[in-house]
């Protein structure tokens, strides 16, 4: 009998060659959960926005979305960035092969 899914991917990101990734991952993951968050408060009435836009100002909660949008913008195209610079299995293996 085949042992459940949640066994078998608990056992592939545990491997230590899929340990860095699933770092990277959750990382990504917990900052795409709090930083646009705390961003979007940060900015939000009487914040930032307050005082790049003036006090009272009909756009302090867009400002703060935007500030929002564009953090979560900046955490996915660093990930995607990281993702693609990554050393692969084959990389790795050529290298070891020339030394």
């Amino acid at each position: 009998m085949d042992p459940p899914l949640s066994m078998s991917l608990v056992k592939v990101l545990q491997e230590p060659q899929n340990r860095s990734v699933c770092q990277k991952l959750v990382f990504a993951s917990v900052s795409l959960i709090t930083l646009p968050i705390l961003v979007f408060l940060a900015f939000s009435k009487g914040g930032l926005a307050a005082s790049i836009l003036g006090e009272g100002s009909q756009y302090e909660l867009a400002a703060s979305a935007a500030a929002a949008v564009l953090v979560i913008n900046l955490i996915l195209a660093t990930y995607v960035y990281i993702a693609f610079t990554e050393e692969t299995g084959e990389e790795n293996r050529k290298a070891a092969k020339k030394q």
